[in-house]
């Protein structure tokens, strides 16, 4: 997916669950400490991290409040695309049509 310009990303992450595994929560932290120096290259990335765990819902509530553009892509790591999504299409078929308010990939 290319845009024509380029477009802000928020890269969200849920806190762990209050049920976590000790080593899955370090390794969890390490991931998340390594993930600056990963976005350093891209000023138009934000990466994120919720204060509590919210789950999937959560996650995407919080990132979708910080969202100041008038469309949204949301993207979940464990769900790739696997072909070329025509974007600015879609972006057009949606200003035509006010009433087209979601369009979902699966």
């Amino acid at each position: 997916m290319q845009s024509p310009t380029p477009v802000p990303v928020i890269v969200s992450h849920d806190a762990c669950p209050p049920d976590t595994p000790t080593a899955r929560h370090q390794a969890y932290e390490e991931y998340f400490d390594a993930l600056p120096n990963t976005a350093e290259w891209d000023p138009s990335m934000r990466i994120v991290r919720l204060k509590e765990w919210g789950g999937l819902t959560g996650n995407i509530a919080a990132a979708l409040e910080m969202c100041e553009t008038p469309y949204v892509l949301v993207v979940q790591q464990d769900l790739p695309f696997v072909t070329e999504v025509p974007l600015q299409r879609i972006i057009g078929a949606m200003e035509l049509r006010p009433d087209l308010r979601c369009v979902r990939f699966n």
